[in-house]
């Protein structure tokens, strides 16, 4: 599947080539120990230069919510004003029967057939971070693609959202009107980390609460207002059926950018984020190396053993795998 040169996969990248881009993404989703090597091969291929030109936007709410129908009507305004956009579509239910993923291309029919847009679900691989251990990289690739605008939409997992944030340029944060989510907010301290708020389905019998739940997010935003933070921090409520309101949306995120485009404001914010996600991710590859290891394997299994034979407490069986680690693989150093 891989069978081809570095630099000739990494020109087909650069040049668009979507079979090109899809396995480069695959490579990078495989948590076997050879496609991991292999993806950091392709990886140190890539020019950094291409990487600091994108926007790249997080959007996360709770399931329902509506993420999905609001990057549809968003998307051709991206397309218009920027160029090239990518969605990458974290699903909680992709590993098992990948009928979430096809939801999710139906509500985006306004962009899955353009040629513009590259829509990609992905799953969470198990992480809780609303996103999975792989999605930097596949922003990486995206990046060196030639997307201007990178879209990421997570799960929505409450507080373990935080990891959108550290990958991401903009979060948008989406709530559902009279559902209490304004409230679990401030409870969850989310508002910490998002740049913009978005009530959503403004429209119909939720108008009012729409209108309520601003009034609480708002209230909340001034409670915890960010001292010395240059980017400004809003809510606002939207209907995707008004055009006005969706293009209202998309105008504040316009000036969001321009915002971040002055005084190598991007730049300094995702250095900041890179080193966060650093420390959250870095033990990931080494749990990969450990798990495509038939000595390390056999050694947990044993363990286990012992732990389901009661013989073994969950704190002896911890203190004799860390010895063994410590000991066993890393005495070569």
């Amino acid at each position: 599947m891989y069978n081809i040169n570095i630099t000739d996969w990494v020109n087909l990248i650069v040049q668009g080539d979507r079979t090109a881009i899809s396995k480069a993404l695959t490579l990078m989703e495989s948590n076997l120990a050879e496609d991991k090597l292999k993806a950091d091969e392709l990886l140190k291929s890539i020019d950094a230069n291409q990487l600091e030109k994108s926007i790249r936007i997080g959007i996360t709410g709770a399931p329902g919510v509506g993420k999905s129908s609001l990057i549809n009507q968003l998307g051709p305004y991206f397309v218009r004003q920027f160029g090239k956009l990518a969605v990458l579509s974290i699903d909680p239910s992709s590993q098992i029967s990948g009928g979430s993923i096809m939801g999710d291309k139906s509500r985006m029919n306004k962009l899955v057939n353009d040629p513009n847009v590259f829509v990609r679900p992905g799953n969470t691989a198990n992480e809780l971070g609303g996103t999975n251990r792989n999605t930097h990289s596949c922003i990486i690739i995206l990046e060196a693609a030639g997307f201007q605008t990178i879209i990421v939409e997570t799960v929505g997992v409450g507080q373990s959202e935080i990891d959108v944030v550290n990958i991401s340029d903009i979060v948008l944060c989406l709530i559902q009107p009279g559902s209490g989510d304004e409230l679990q907010a401030l409870k969850r301290g989310i508002m910490e980390w998002g740049d913009l708020y978005i009530i959503c389905k403004d429209d119909g019998e939720l108008e009012v609460s729409a209108k309520k739940s601003l009034m609480e997010i708002q209230s909340i935003l001034n409670i915890n207002s960010r001292q010395g933070n240059k980017l400004p921090v809003k809510a606002i409520k939207i209907s995707i059926k008004k055009e006005d309101s969706v293009l209202n949306l998309f105008n504040y995120i316009v000036d969001f950018i321009n915002i971040l485009n002055t005084d190598n404001l991007k730049e300094i914010n995702r250095n900041e984020k890179n080193a966060r996600y650093f420390k959250h991710h870095w033990i990931d590859t080494l749990k990969i190396q450990f798990e495509n290891n038939p000595i390390f394997n056999d050694t947990l299994n044993e363990i286990l053993k012992e732990i389901k034979l009661g013989k073994f407490s969950i704190e002896s069986g911890i203190k004799k795998l860390n010895k063994f680690i410590f000991a066993e693989l890393f005495k070569k150093g």
